[in-house]
């Protein structure tokens, strides 16, 4: 039946994989020993359903990411409320980024979530809105919260133009846990 992530199934049939978390567990603590990593500064990054991942994982892992980047996310397979109790207690700052015409993660869905975050939680939560102009779906976040602007394209691209990149890698390294 397929799998995604953290779930084994196809989405709003899935279920949780406690052996495929575990196994995510013991492959970034095996880089936290092995390599050198500033425990104090592990953050989660998804697009889309990886994004669901990213925000499914803050919220089982309390305390554990100094921040998180979200792009395209959606939540809704499980009760929003226990999800934005857990962020709003751990503190942990979120940068979301959603396109205003995303016809497969709506963008009012993600648009309460921040809104529900920033009522409650004492962190940082930022949200970068745009129009995406450049897919069919509206979908295709990674030009705007991955890619760094590139100074050579012309002004006609406007996903180049919008690309938040460079900002957010070094927005999530200056996060650490408290």
């Amino acid at each position: 039946t397929g799998t995604i992530w953290l779930r084994d199934g196809w989405f709003l049939d899935s279920t949780h994989n406690p052996a495929k978390e575990a196994a995510l567990a013991a492959l970034i603590d095996a880089v936290i020993k092995t390599c050198p990593v500033d425990r104090r500064r592990v953050s989660v990054l998804g697009s889309s359903m990886g994004a669901y991942a990213a925000l499914e994982l803050a919220k089982r892992w309390p305390c554990f990411f100094s921040a998180a980047g979200l792009g395209a996310a959606h939540y809704e397979l499980d009760p929003l409320e226990p999800l934005v109790a857990r962020l709003a207690e751990d503190e942990i700052p979120l940068w979301f980024f959603h396109a205003t015409n995303d016809t497969m993660c709506p963008y009012q869905d993600v648009e309460d979530m921040v809104a529900q975050l920033r009522a409650r939680s004492k962190a940082e939560i930022r949200f970068t809105s745009y129009q995406d102009t450049w897919s069919i779906s509206g979908h295709h976040v990674d030009p705007v919260a991955w890619w760094a602007p590139d100074p050579s394209s012309s002004s006609a691209c406007e996903s180049a133009n919008l690309a938040h990149g460079e900002e957010l890698f070094t927005w999530l390294a200056a996060q650490q846990l408290k």
